[in-house]
């Protein structure tokens, strides 16, 4: 059976979790992070309102959407090496126009991150995710130690073994935790774990496929207290409306946000269909 691309990201994100395992063991990880359940309630409080919230996703590139952000490396910081100020001026805009939270994609084979880029968006004060492709504890340590307040897991890649350890460590730490779907299987499997938020994918990670009814298959099917997230493909101002309608708590955009001439006219664009839609 030839090896999807989702099996190579993860072949890879487990060999460079235990290459970094070995240069610093967990115990010695779990030395350096304090619990902090304030981190997990601002990601979550910042979600949690009247209107549609949004959620832009800073990356560089991803295996559907190519190349996002170009950046002469001869402007990074040396504190930062992705990070320079093409960067950062994306996400200080995205503060102006009042954005509710940030993803910021670690991912180093296919997305062209690092785990350092969650530092780089701290000055914005904006709660950020880590988003990545977790696959053992020491992940999840690492994000709370650069500054996460929330993680995404992806249910798609862990079993149930994996999908209920990584959510007890990011519990035990005080992060937030948003567990992805896509298939009504990988629902089931995430309801009893109670996440704080939920995202339904559009797009089906193994194959790369959208399919946008998705949303309307499986936001009833998720109870409160947790947040609904809609994931992939949302790009116009239709789409927001429609997503809300059924059932969207959240929008977590990000080619749409990256590529944009003027993201912050984008997400008010977004903001005012949504209110003339109620």
């Amino acid at each position: 059976m030839t090896q999807s691309l989702l099996d190579r990201i993860v072949a890879s994100a487990r060999q460079r979790a235990a290459q970094r395992r070995a240069l610093l063991p967990l115990a010695r990880l779990e030395a350096q992070v304090r619990p902090d359940p304030g981190r997990g309630r601002r990601y979550v409080t910042a979600l949690a309102q009247p209107e549609l919230a949004f959620v832009a996703a800073l990356e560089r590139a991803s295996p559907s959407g190519g190349r996002m952000l170009s950046e002469d490396p001869l402007t990074r910081a040396a504190s930062a090496p992705r990070a320079g100020p093409r960067w950062r001026e994306l996400a200080a805009a995205l503060l102006a126009g009042g954005i509710d939270a940030l993803v910021v994609g670690t991912e180093s084979d296919h997305y062209d991150g690092e785990l350092e880029d969650l530092e780089s968006v701290a000055f914005t004060g904006l709660p950020v995710m880590r988003a990545d492709f977790l696959v053992d504890e020491g992940m999840v340590l690492e994000s709370a130690l650069h500054g996460a307040h929330a993680v995404q897991l992806i249910a798609a890649i862990l079993d149930d073994y994996e999908l209920a350890r990584l959510r007890a460590a990011a519990r035990a730490l005080g992060l937030a935790v948003m567990i992805e779907v896509h298939h009504e299987h990988d629902l089931e499997r995430t309801l009893p774990l109670e996440p704080e938020l939920v995202g339904v994918n559009a797009r089906d990670r193994r194959t790369l496929a959208m399919d946008s009814g998705v949303f309307e298959r499986l936001f009833p099917r998720i109870p409160r207290p947790s947040l609904r997230v809609a994931l992939s493909g949302l790009a116009t101002s239709d789409d927001m409306r429609r997503v809300r309608a059924v059932g969207a708590d959240v929008a977590l955009v990000g080619s749409s946000i990256m590529r944009a001439a003027d993201p912050v006219g984008l997400l008010a664009s977004w903001r005012a269909a949504v209110r003339r839609s109620r």
